[in-house]
């Protein structure tokens, strides 16, 4: 490590850390990240998980990255490119798994199979989760409150 002057010490190269360091430097100050891992990316990170074959670890934490701070790093100048899945698979019993697609009508077709009366009050549990999610990111970019006086 040299001996430069460091204003700031970002402990962690997940996705947070690195957002957080980004910002730190983007406002002028020199700024350290470190990461026990050999490698940086935290829930962004691909990696294989078998010889010849590689996934995001938590690809769907990424869409708790907020717009805004793609658009103000410029992550896509920068190489970022998300790819939207068309629907994802679940394992709920032994021997026994579901492709839940992102299409509605065919999410309900894939839930029927094991719950028909869940299938049918699909559709409001997907509108009251996008209601939950705007709450939570609304939430999320509000500054909070100071308590401690610091």
């Amino acid at each position: 490590m040299s001996d430069t002057a460091i204003d700031a010490i970002v402990i962690g190269a997940g996705h947070n850390g690195l957002a957080c360091a980004a910002y730190l430097a983007r406002g002028g100050l020199k700024v350290r990240v470190l990461e026990r891992r050999n490698v940086i990316g935290g829930a962004v990170l691909t990696e294989e998980f078998h010889p010849g074959y590689r996934n995001s670890v938590f690809s769907y934490l990424v869409s708790l990255l907020d717009r805004d701070v793609m658009t103000d790093l410029e992550l896509e100048k920068h190489g970022l490119t998300l790819l939207h899945r068309p629907g994802g698979s679940l394992s709920l019993l032994p021997g026994a798994h579901m492709y839940l697609p992102r299409d509605t009508a065919a999410a309900q077709k894939a839930i029927a199979k094991f719950s028909k009366a869940d299938a049918q009050v699909y559709p409001a549990f997907e509108d009251m989760l996008g209601d939950m999610g705007e709450l939570v990111r609304g939430i999320a970019k509000d500054i909070p409150p100071n308590f401690g006086g610091g």
